[in-house]
């Protein structure tokens, strides 16, 4: 059943329930509360087909437009997972901050979201500016529950480098953005020598795009070093497990056979410990 984007809170659909506890309460309200910056740019609703009758639920990543106003560097995104039980009149409401929008998509996949649906981002939303993002992005989605956020950054300065105070506002074409997020990651499933991965997201706000690159590291230490200049070249990242071979190696063992080689997958991706906020775009 396709639902209109008429506006955030229509998207909840939560009249006539209340919340099933006080974290979902606390959730539903934290949201609330911030939701005139909220801008909706990939969604997926399912209704009527979960094994429990009467229960539908809502996946939504939306951009904090507000957020530059919050903790420089602090997360734009927010991941929001709405269950509603109607024959019990309640709801379930979960949320959580992340630097990039594929980090929250993923986040949300893990927890029952189509891929193809939640991966469709709106005409808000600016563009990946080559195929090498649009992979990279498709291999985070597909990463399973191995990929964990440990710190990132956004900075989302703006600018006009020959205004002087007392003249007169000489128009955004003399503006210059400077726009960019890194996010640090532990990936378990990588090769031996390298289970820490950068991901840097390069905005071209006047075009609309953007990139994401990834690097790797021996360790946090090295990875942090590279954050202070993150301008320069990441170390590149070796090939990695195919993402569809993940989950066939978990089918593989559930049935007791001989799966393709690999560590099994790590504990659900947890929320992130985010030293950054992703530009607002």
């Amino acid at each position: 059943m396709p639902i209109a984007d008429t506006g955030f809170d229509e998207l909840l659909d939560l009249d006539g329930l209340a919340p099933a506890t006080t974290d979902d309460a606390a959730a539903q309200c934290n949201s609330a509360l911030d939701a005139a910056g909220y801008t909706v740019i990939s969604q997926h609703h399912a209704y009527g087909q979960s094994v429990n009758n009467g229960v539908s639920s809502s996946f939504l990543v939306v951009r904090d437009d507000l957020a530059t106003a919050g903790v420089p560097g602090d997360p734009h995104y927010v991941a929001i997972r709405v269950q509603r039980d109607q024959a019990a009149g309640l709801f379930h409401f979960e949320r959580s901050p992340h630097p990039l929008p594929v980090l929250a998509q993923h986040w949300l996949i893990q927890r029952g979201a189509d891929i193809t649906a939640i991966a469709a981002l709106s005409g808000h939303h600016s563009v990946p500016a080559n195929a090498e993002t649009t992979a990279l992005e498709h291999r985070i989605r597909s990463s399973g529950s191995g990929l964990r956020s440990d710190a990132s950054y956004t900075r989302n300065l703006t600018w006009d480098p020959g205004w002087e105070p007392g003249e007169a506002w000489r128009g955004d074409e003399h503006l210059v953005h400077d726009w960019y997020t890194w996010v640090i990651l532990d990936d378990p499933l990588a090769p031996p020598g390298s289970p820490v991965r950068v991901l840097f997201e390069d905005v071209d706000y006047p075009a609309g795009t953007y990139t994401l690159t990834e690097g790797a590291f021996p360790d946090h230490e090295s990875a942090e070093e590279w954050t202070r200049d993150p301008r320069q070249p990441l170390p590149p990242a070796p090939a990695v497990m195919s993402a569809l071979a993940r989950p066939a190696a978990a089918t593989a063992r559930s049935a007791g056979l001989p799966g393709p080689p690999g560590p099994d997958p790590a504990p659900a991706l947890p929320g992130n410990h985010a030293r950054g906020r992703t530009p607002g775009r």
